[in-house]
């Protein structure tokens, strides 16, 4: 199994990754420039790095290394997805970034297409599409973008290369073999966050979500059942669905916030990015709050408060 591991890694990433791409960019050797340090005083200090990602194309990187480096040091690639213009300067990438330094781990923080340093017009990963249509896969500058910082840990003197990691928010470079540990923080995330996150996944893949962390926490706290209490118009419809799909789940849903029908949607009317999961318009044909609520007993269904429209 490690050969064949090995030859599909190499075959992803050369005949799909890099399908098109001019064989000499891909080979090619990192290119990084000091541009400036920081002495912060506080136990590390960041090093300010330009880079080559193609012919032509610049980005920006931070190093944050120790302020008295001892001997070879472990090092983490810290990358991004979409946190906004802000990029790399975000304040929980900072801070994860510094509390590696002043333990001792050197930490590179790059950024992402139309965030940080490179939110400029043109730089929008859509824009992609338009490298597909050429013949080559866009994929392959993304994954140029984050292998060029794996490029410089490895080549860094400072640095254990049988210790490098890589970690960060929708984004990674574990195809790579360099990468001794990866913790990507994306599809596959903590409990906590696919519990609180608020995004644009259809409700069948929320309810999905919800069932599963219910049945783990029947496992966990042996309980036989789960109280599921939800609070606004997006968390209602999603527990209704959840207990209507799996009936017997839930000992009882407390709704607070919630809406007597599921055409308060449109007669508010609520705006798609307020509320993107409540737009399957195939729920409508068919349910309503009340029907749904009927398929989830033999749960108790209590209403605490609903809205009403102005």
């Amino acid at each position: 199994w490690t050969a064949e591991a090995a030859r599909l890694r190499r075959h992803l990433i050369d005949d799909v990754a890099f399908h098109g791409w001019p064989k000499e960019w891909v080979d090619s050797a990192p290119r990084f420039e000091e541009i400036g340090v920081i002495e912060t005083g506080g136990g590390y200090r960041i090093r300010k790095l330009r880079y080559e990602i193609v012919p032509g194309f610049y980005s920006t990187a931070l190093l944050y290394e120790p302020q008295h480096p001892s001997g070879k040091m472990p090092a983490i690639l810290h990358v991004h997805g979409h946190v906004g213009a802000v990029g790399k300067a975000i304040e929980f990438k900072q801070k994860r970034c510094i509390n590696y330094a002043k333990h001792g781990v050197v930490a590179l923080s790059l950024d992402w297409f139309l965030h940080g340093e490179l939110n400029e017009k043109g730089n929008d990963h859509w824009l992609g599409a338009q490298l597909d249509l050429a013949g080559a896969n866009v994929l392959g500058i993304f994954y140029l973008e984050m292998r060029r910082g794996l490029d410089y840990l490895y080549n860094d003197p400072n640095v254990d290369r049988t210790r490098i990691g890589v970690t960060g928010l929708s984004g990674g470079g574990w195809q790579d073999e360099r990468v001794k540990a990866a913790n990507p923080v994306a599809g596959f995330s903590s409990l906590r966050s696919k519990i609180e996150a608020n995004g644009d996944r259809t409700i069948g893949i929320e309810a999905a979500q919800l069932i599963g962390v219910a049945r783990w926490a029947e496992k966990c706290s042996g309980a036989a059942k789960v109280r599921l209490e939800t609070g606004g118009i997006r968390t209602q419809a999603i527990g209704l669905v959840a207990a209507a799909l799996e009936p017997g789940l839930f000992s009882e849903i407390s709704v607070r916030n919630g809406m007597h029908s599921l055409s308060y949607v449109f007669n508010l009317p609520v705006e798609f990015e307020q509320a993107p999961e409540l737009f399957c318009l195939d729920l409508y044909k068919e349910f309503d709050i009340d029907s749904l609520e009927a398929l989830a007993g033999p749960a108790t269904v209590r209403v605490a408060h609903y809205r009403e429209l102005p």
